[in-house]
């Protein structure tokens, strides 16, 4: 009882010292106040920098009033509360000055505002036109016949009025969004198609004083027929000369496999200019606008690509990757029910040196953040993840277990503080395959950085935010997602119509591309399908199309399922990894949107892994049957057994337990308690370590066989220890069950597996470790950060280990048990 205590107490005390407490039943007992800390990330210094980020607030906060403090100075903020089921956010808009470097720490208070900008953001709008002026600058966007920006002044003599000799940009009949479509060479010219007219939506995201978002859809037509959707945000800035634009292709048609050759697309300000060009799928480009205008290329000029890959076949075919000229070849795929695109930034500030145009190059790309104290997040319930373990959290731990770091000759030991790798870090098909996703790396990444504060694990986060959002997601404008697979049920059709545009236009290297990257490798399927880091990223950065893409994922997830009877053809077994990411798919919008389709898929998912005909034994796990398959020659090896494995059973918990904690379910809550009693009487072998698949009920009932990889298949060569990484597989199962019952032994248990899952890598054997009884072995998701490692098996802890470090970390501890003795590599 005083240890429970003990965590309770520490709970409290850290609530009040960041702002307060909810009650039990999320009323609030104080003012909401919040440290926010901007730090310099680039080395260059910032003058009015634009801040975007969210903050998670108790559950019930419905507080729409917010002030932001520097010290005692109250600087204007522009507030939007962003709704959540269980956690809500609020989205902060703000600027800040920095030197290189130089980190700022300010205070949001839930209180009515007082200042405000001395050039807030003015939009006007008629029938056909939307005027937005920033202070030093105002444009004008036709509402009938988009064409980008139709007029720009610039405020050059700080006058804050704009007369004629201040109109740098003055309408055109000529189109300011030409697009250009493929062909089978560089020398031979595609049609040139018009992004000038009506579009088919024009709307403010934001519209707010500080910042302002307008967001506009549109369409190429070719001889009549759709080519290709665009969307267009522009960005508008308070006190900034300044137009943010993200450009983006959507090859999003139902009933179809489309895949589109583009050799241009342009996006043009007052007369062609200087042209800056993107270098690849969601580039970051700026430049100024001169007196000849400015034009921005979203087609790189080069394109990475596989040019073979078979990861199924036997032997493996690696992937064998190759740079194509993208104007040679006459231009570039865009995928199906996929996007591409680019950001400029358009800067009409005259006058600037060669360094200050670097410094504000540098500056653009690289974003500043608020963060919120890694506790915060925790406590608040952030990222889906109930109170996950801080990286001050985990010190902690190991500071009351006694174990020192770094571990002598062990490089594995090292904090998890990252290096920046903005300029090296890419996530897209030719890197990445869709069936390697074991866990979902946008959302680690996105965890990772807000416990360590390392900004590297925020350029891993955008660039897997792009991949997820643009490439691995399929995205459905308009239509609900519909494909000729088994997952999505008998009635949906068999076949689609091949849609190659411009037809006759695409070469082998093209077909190349769509077979090894794309098309076979490239988009998610339903047990690799992952949508709660797009919905994170959306809060932690007000990303609307981030919160687009996980609604697509999870109209994906809704049709896999929705069609199976629980107890039917909607039995769960041994695989259960697919249901359960698919209930955090469902759950995770329907807690972001609140409408009531997603709780019903997740519902349903739920019913399908309660019903008695699941393959669930009542000893505390999900089930196949070794006599129902002859992979491996399962069933003849195994006969008249069971068997799963560890990591799928964690997902599966991980999924329960975000279902109960907001439906307060009580047979998911004993079922998470019966899967827990497994894991602590059977869930290890005799030395302490998790198969990587266990065979249940062979050669006798109650027998028990924790099996490597290669012993459960049968490969040759035989490696006979399971990857270490297993042995994490039901650490926050164990957590989870403590927290449920207060029973210490789930915990006992739970940190003995962190100890034998840390202090050895890989296979190796038994007596082969990295640390002995007083040393770290390693950190959590620190297999992640060596150049070598793979994303699967060894692709994050946290995945099923994010909940142990809060719990440790709030109690007296001691040690795990002996490891065994160390021994050199």
């Amino acid at each position: 009882m005083r240890l429970r205590l003990l965590g309770s107490i520490a709970l409290i005390t850290l609530c009040l010292s960041f702002g307060r407490m909810p009650n039990a039943v999320g009323q609030q007992l104080s003012p909401i106040t919040v440290p926010l800390t901007v730090r310099e990330p680039a080395a260059v210094a910032r003058t009015n920098g634009t801040v975007t980020s969210g903050v998670p607030l108790p559950t019930g906060t419905t507080e729409t009033s917010w002030a932001l403090f520097d010290g005692a100075t109250e600087i204007p903020v522009q507030t939007t509360l962003l709704p959540g089921i269980r956690t809500p956010w609020v989205l902060v808009d703000f600027q800040t000055s920095l030197t290189a470097n130089e980190a700022k720490t300010y205070e949001l208070r839930a209180q009515a505002p007082t200042a405000v900008s001395s050039t807030p953001i003015s939009i006007t709008e008629n029938a056909s036109t939307a005027t937005i002026t920033t202070g030093p600058l105002r444009v004008a966007i036709s509402k009938t016949t988009y064409n980008l920006l139709d007029d720009a002044w610039l405020d050059r003599d700080g006058n804050f009025t704009f007369d004629e000799s201040e109109h740098i940009i003055t309408a055109t009949t000529n189109d300011n969004l030409p697009l250009i479509t493929g062909t089978t060479s560089g020398s031979i010219p595609g049609a040139v198609l018009t992004g000038r007219g009506t579009p088919t939506s024009l709307s403010w995201e934001t519209s707010g004083p500080l910042r302002s978002v307008l967001k506009v859809d549109g369409e190429y037509i070719n001889n009549g027929t759709p080519f290709i959707h665009f969307t267009d945000r522009l960005t508008f800035t308070a006190g900034s000369a300044v137009v943010r634009i993200e450009r983006v292709l959507r090859n999003s048609y139902a009933l179809e496999e489309r895949y589109v050759k583009v050799q241009s697309s342009k996006l043009i300000l007052g007369g062609n200019g200087a042209t800056v060009r993107a270098s690849t799928s969601g580039s970051s480009l700026w430049t100024t606008v001169s007196a000849s205008g400015a034009t921005s290329e979203i087609i790189p000029a080069t394109l990475d690509m596989s040019t073979t890959y078979d990861p199924n076949a036997t032997p493996y075919v690696n992937r064998q990757n190759t740079t194509t000229n993208v104007d040679t070849s006459g231009g570039m795929i865009i995928g199906d029910w996929s996007y591409h695109g680019a950001t400029t930034v358009f800067d009409f500030t005259e006058g600037l040196t060669a360094p200050e145009k670097s410094q504000r190059a540098t500056a653009s790309s690289d974003r500043l953040v608020a963060l919120a104290p890694a506790s915060w997040y925790s406590d608040m319930g952030a990222f889906g993840a109930e109170k996950f373990g801080t990286y001050d959290d985990e010190i902690a731990t190991y500071a009351n277990w006694g174990w020192q770091w770094p571990t002598p000759g062990n490089p594995y030991s090292a904090a998890p503080l990252i290096g920046r790798m903005k300029a090296t870090y890419r996530a897209d098909w030719n890197r990445t395959d869709a069936g390697d996703l074991e866990a979902d790396d946008l959302w680690m990444n996105l965890l990772m950085y807000v416990r360590t504060g390392s900004r590297g694990y925020l350029d891993r986060t955008d660039a897997m935010a792009r991949y997820y959002k643009w490439e691995l997601s399929w995205r459905t404008d308009g239509f609900e997602y519909m494909r000729k697979e088994y997952w999505c049920g008998p009635s949906q059709p068999t076949t689609f119509p091949a849609n190659n545009l411009p037809a006759g236009s695409f070469t082998a290297a093209d077909t190349q591309y769509i077979d090894y990257n794309i098309k076979y490798y490239g988009k998610s399927a339903g047990d690799h399908s992952w949508n709660a880091g797009l919905i994170d990223y959306y809060y932690m950065f007000g990303d609307m199309d981030a919160l687009q893409a996980a609604i697509d994922t999870a109209e994906q997830s809704r049709q896999h399922t929705i069609w199976r009877v629980p107890g039917g053809n909607g039995v769960v077994g041994g695989n259960p990894r697919g249901e359960a990411r698919e209930l955090l798919n469902t759950l995770r919008v329907w807690e972001a949107t609140n409408v009531s389709q997603w709780k019903t898929a997740a519902d349903h998912l739920r019913d399908m892994f309660m019903h008695p005909n699941s393959y669930y034994d009542a000893r505390g796990f999900y089930y196949g049957l070794t006599n129902e398959t002859t992979t491996y020659n399962i069933n003849t090896r195994f006969p008249n057994a069971k068997y799963f494995a560890g990591f799928m059973l964690g997902v599966t918990t991980q999924a329960f337990y975000r279902y109960w904690l907001l439906t307060n379910d009580a047979a998911v809550r004993t079922r998470m308690i019966q899967m827990a009693d497994f894991a602590l009487a059977h869930g290890t072998n005799d030395q302490g370590y998790t198969g990587d698949n266990t065979i249940i009920d062979y050669p006798q009932t109650g027998a028990i066989l924790h099996l490597s990889y290669d012993q459960f298949r049968k490969s040759s060569p035989l490696t006979l220890y399971p990857y270490s990484s297993s042995t994490g597989a039901f650490i926050d199962t164990l957590t989870i069950a403590y927290r449920l019952t207060g029973q210490s032994a789930y915990l006992a248990k739970a940190r003995s597996m962190w100890g034998k899952m840390t202090k050895r890598l890989g296979v190796n054997s038994y007596t082969t470790l990295i640390a002995d009884d007083t040393h770290v072995g390693r950190f959590m998701n620190s297999l992640l950060n060596i150049p070598t490692s793979t994303l699967y098996p060894e692709n994050g802890d946290l995945m099923t280990s994010m909940l142990l470090f809060y719990d440790t970390a709030r109690m007296d501890s001691v040690a795990p048990a002996s490891t065994t003795t160390l021994i050199a590599q």
